[in-house]
């Protein structure tokens, strides 16, 4: 009789964690060996672009715990489950701090994380509210004080004390570890697919999903001499001075509450804001510090912009139009070019794209449903196309499927 089959877990593809030797010196502070995982831990996942489980998985647990030990001391538990939640991460990062815990040996740290994740479990609404200023949990107050009465330091040393033991850390001279690191991307034969799937990923998400979408359809169709207005990201965000932050159960930690501080290719202090029924932009006079509203879109009319780029999918267009054309110079930002107030006049199966690349070069997209076109700002010369079943075989590929 066969015995019960069970499914291996398949070994990472990169089997060890690479440090520098210089973390172990006997006068190196006591955090470096942590900072070395996590430089590994950032090369490995940013810029090779390898998943979770496919490199060793105790180096992103002990990433994991390493910002759970900042984000505490810093804000306390209730800040780290907003700011854990709000990370973009697939996973919680609780967990694999947990798990980090218990590897290294720090039971203190490993019960009062074990305590949050049953508190996150069993109260699974009012984690979701904890933000740690209008919403502080009695539970995670207690926990602070915990953790706060244990010595940070003792976490630092633990992991040192870990990785000298473990035979998967590898410690060389500074200049191994930095080329070990480089080749990395090379190394991982799902890099170029995951590069194109996350380019094109970041493009849409900042016309469809991200904060800084609101701010670039309120701009849609506005120019400044001979560019396109671009809005190329936010950052900031601090409670908006036109939100009643006095008022009864006032969040004014949420992202419509906020007025953000917007990086544009214009001059000036400017800033944003979304909520309500609008989204308005202003900028600051440097005599008296005053905002002056210098744009104003119905949020509605934004929320529609935002939509159609979730159909139009612009970001795989403009990322195979400019890689045909220019191979090096891949896009960096997509901006709104249909006018806010004129999209119902338009063919419902036309949209109209800036395309910033990555020199700086601005482009004109245009998607028709049966072809993509780019052409050159501001002349309009017709600078590559895509058509056909090459257009169809675009917008119908599950990106998903190639990382």
């Amino acid at each position: 009789m066969f015995g019960i089959l069970k499914r291996q877990k398949p070994e990472p593809a990169l089997q060890e964690i690479y440090l520098s030797e210089e973390a172990l010196a006997p006068d190196a502070p006591h955090y470096t060996v942590m900072m070395g995982i996590v430089d590994y831990t950032n090369a490995v996942m940013h810029s090779a672009l390898y998943k979770v489980g496919e490199f060793p998985e105790e180096a992103y647990c002990l990433y994991n715990a390493d910002y759970y030990m900042g984000e505490v001391l810093q804000n306390g538990h209730s800040r780290y489950l907003m700011n854990d939640r709000n990370s973009g991460a697939d996973e919680s990062s609780l967990h694999y701090a947990l798990r980090a815990m218990e590897m290294i040996g720090c039971a203190e740290l490993q019960q009062i994380l074990q305590e949050l994740a049953d508190w996150v479990a069993a109260n699974p609404e009012e984690a979701a509210q904890q933000n740690g200023v209008t919403h502080w949990a009695e539970a995670l107050e207690l926990l602070d004080e915990r953790f706060y009465a244990l010595n940070e330091e003792d976490f630092y040393h633990a992991v040192r004390r870990w990785a000298e033991d473990n035979v998967g850390v590898l410690f060389l001279p500074a200049a191994a570890v930095r080329d070990a690191l480089t080749v990395l991307p090379d190394l991982n034969p799902r890099f170029a697919n995951r590069q194109r799937t996350n380019s094109i990923a970041a493009l849409d998400a900042g016309l469809t999903t991200d904060t800084v979408s609101y701010f670039r359809a309120c701009m849609a169709g506005m120019v400044r001499g001979e560019q396109f207005f671009e809005v190329r990201a936010v950052s900031g965000g601090k409670p908006s001075p036109f939100f009643d932050h006095s008022a009864p159960g006032a969040d004014y930690t949420r992202g419509d509450r906020q007025l953000w501080r917007l990086v544009a290719n214009a001059d000036g202090d400017l800033s944003g804001q979304y909520a309500g029924d609008s989204v308005d932009m202003f900028v600051r006079d440097p005599s008296n510090g005053e905002l002056g509203q210098i744009a104003e879109c119905d949020i509605a009319v934004a929320q529609r912009h935002r939509e159609l780029a979730g159909r139009y999918k612009p970001g795989r267009f403009a990322w195979s139009l400019l890689k045909a054309a220019t191979p090096d110079d891949p896009p960096a930002f997509l901006s709104f070019l249909m006018p806010a107030d004129t999209p119902d006049e338009l063919p419902e199966h036309y949209a109209f794209y800036g395309v910033t690349a990555q020199s700086g070069v601005q482009y004109k997209m245009l998607l028709d449903g049966e072809e993509a076109a780019l052409f050159l700002w501001p002349d309009g010369e017709l600078f590559s196309k895509i058509s056909g079943s090459e257009y169809r075989g675009l917008l119908k590929e599950d990106l998903s499927r190639l990382i």
